[in-house]
């Protein structure tokens, strides 16, 4: 769901428990471009953020940017919550959002989308991509921040 969905009230939160309660998963979708409180956030049964590419496209260029995404990433976190960066396309990205443990990245720096039928094919792809931007951005980095058993690499999908 996306942070519009937020706006409906009492009645959305309940649905949203009574589905949690079933055991389903619920994604906060492009979080970063609505007008979500953190209240609000607190209050929902959401098992995952998806942080909006337009959060993610200054991580590596902006200390303000980076500020923004490390304080909502360390807030998810906090709230046990798994996190979803949108929009990764450069690999100096990659490389600052792999610096947090658990992260799901996605985007065209790991794959366009795909049909449904060469997901398979694709997911080795992502997987060897991923590889060697981690070791390139170890190369890079101190040798402390890259920890490879911490990323997880999520590739967009299209059913198709």
């Amino acid at each position: 769901m996306t942070e519009s969905v937020l706006q409906t009230g009492a009645a959305t939160i309940e649905a949203l428990r009574a589905l949690r309660a079933q055991g389903l998963a619920i994604a906060l979708d492009d979080f970063g471009t609505g007008y979500s409180s953190l209240a609000s956030i607190e209050q929902l049964p959401l098992t995952r953020i998806k942080l909006d590419r337009s959060l993610i496209a200054g991580v590596d260029t902006s200390t303000r940017s980076a500020a923004i995404a490390r304080a909502i990433i360390t807030m998810c976190q906090g709230l046990g919550l798994e996190i979803t960066a949108e929009g990764v396309e450069r690999p100096e990205q990659f490389a600052m959002l792999t610096n947090y443990a658990g992260m799901y990245l996605q985007g065209y720096l790991l794959s366009p989308p795909v049909a449904r039928d060469q997901v398979m094919t694709a997911r080795l792809e992502v997987r060897r991509l991923a590889q060697d931007l981690l070791l390139t951005s170890a190369s890079v980095a101190s040798p402390n921040v890259i920890d490879s058993g911490s990323v997880r690499m999520e590739q967009l999908t299209q059913v198709g």
